[in-house]
């Protein structure tokens, strides 16, 4: 019994750093992938479409919720906490995304990601630097 709670648990673990695509899609990869690529996200306080670009200097974390694999297409659900600078401003935001992955080779390519719940939770004005 206890060796089947630890399976469990182990199992549960790497659920959460890769998906189990071979070779795998690592957290470190996703976040990678992500940079440069944008989605429409509800803008902070006016309700408003707006877009968030993910860009390289942006701090992020990303834990992967579930994932589907087949011979040549990835779907990974991630749930995703970054924040990014811009100026004297800092954007918080945070929820799930989906992405969709085709395998190319021996490599897995980035095609789409799709909001479900990511949102801005908070812009900060800071005072330029005196």
């Amino acid at each position: 019994m206890k060796k089947l709670i630890l399976s469990a648990g182990y199992l549960l673990l790497i659920g959460t750093s890769a998906c189990q695509c071979s070779p795998p899609i690592t957290a470190q990869k996703i976040e990678h992938d992500i940079v440069g690529k944008s989605i429409s996200v509800t803008g902070f306080r006016t309700g408003k479409p707006d877009t968030w670009t993910f860009k390289q200097d942006d701090e992020t974390k990303i834990t992967v919720a579930g994932s589907t694999c087949h011979a040549n297409e990835a779907r990974i659900t991630i749930d995703i906490k970054t924040r990014s600078f811009a100026g004297i401003a800092i954007a918080k935001a945070s929820g799930r995304l989906r992405l969709s992955y085709e395998r190319v080779g021996d490599e897995w390519i980035l095609r789409k990601v799709e909001n479900e719940s990511f949102k801005v939770d908070e812009i900060i004005i800071g005072s330029p630097p005196g």
